[in-house]
């Protein structure tokens, strides 16, 4: 797993996004929902190691197999895949987006 495209913001911010399309469940769809979990820990953790100054990782999850990680785990205030971030430091949620295409939109409107 490795980030698809990594570009600059308005605010000279480096963005590195992770496209990731899963619609059903499956075992190669398994895997890749495991590899993306992993890369989104080891991103807190290299944060953690390195910093995050002038970066934001944007991992676009579309699809409906992965709206299941995307929302809160029943019962809990977080997903799945924030979760991977709060293992290493819940402080970390603000360098990154984790949703669909659709949200992420929402999201840059909603910046400016």
């Amino acid at each position: 797993e490795d980030f698809d495209l990594i570009g600059y913001n308005e605010n000279n911010e480096k963005i590195y996004h992770n496209l990731k399309f899963i619609c059903e469940t499956g075992g190669s769809q398994n895997r890749s929902l495991k590899l993306l979990t992993n890369m989104i820990y080891y991103t807190a953790k290299h944060i953690e190691k390195f910093g995050a100054d002038k970066k934001k990782f944007v991992f676009i999850t579309d699809g409906a197999f992965l709206m299941d990680f995307v929302d809160p785990i029943e019962g809990h205030d977080v997903s799945r895949f924030h979760h991977q971030i709060d293992r290493v430091n819940p402080g970390y949620r603000k360098y990154f987006f984790i949703g669909s295409t659709k949200r992420y939109v929402k999201y840059l409107r909603n910046k400016n």
